[in-house]
C-alpha cells in the first residue's frame, strides 16, 4: 500500500483484494457483535460504523482520495483493535469474578 505513495502502482490490485477481504470480515464482525450484544450493547453500533467506514475506505481508495483514505484506514484499524481489546478485557474480568 505504501508503495503507491512512492509512485509505484504495481501493488494496487493486490491492495484491492485486501479491501474485498476486509469487507467480508466487516460483515463477520457485525454478525459476531450481534452475538455479543447482550453483554455489550456498544458492540453492534461500533461494528456497523466500522463496516460503513470500510465501504467509505474502499471508495476513497479507488477514487485515489488519499488525504481521506490513509487517515480513515488508521482510524478503522484503531476502532477494530479497540473493540477486540475491550471485549477481551471484559471476558477476562468476567472469568476472574466467577
Amino acid at each position: 500500500a505504501g508503495s503507491f505513495l512512492d509512485g509505484t502502482t504495481g501493488a494496487i490490485a493486490l491492495h484491492g483484494v485486501g479491501a474485498s477481504v476486509l469487507s467480508l470480515l466487516g460483515i463477520a464482525g457485525i454478525v459476531t457483535a450481534a452475538a455479543a450484544h447482550r453483554a455489550n450493547r456498544w458492540v453492534v453500533p461500533a461494528a456497523v460504523v466500522g463496516f460503513l467506514g470500510l465501504g467509505l475506505q474502499s471508495g476513497m481508495g479507488y477514487g485515489r482520495v488519499l488525504n481521506i483514505h490513509v487517515p480513515l484506514g488508521i482510524a478503522l484499524f484503531g476502532l477494530y483493535l479497540s473493540m477486540a481489546l475491550l471485549l477481551r478485557d471484559q471476558r477476562t474480568i468476567e472469568r476472574r469474578q466467577a
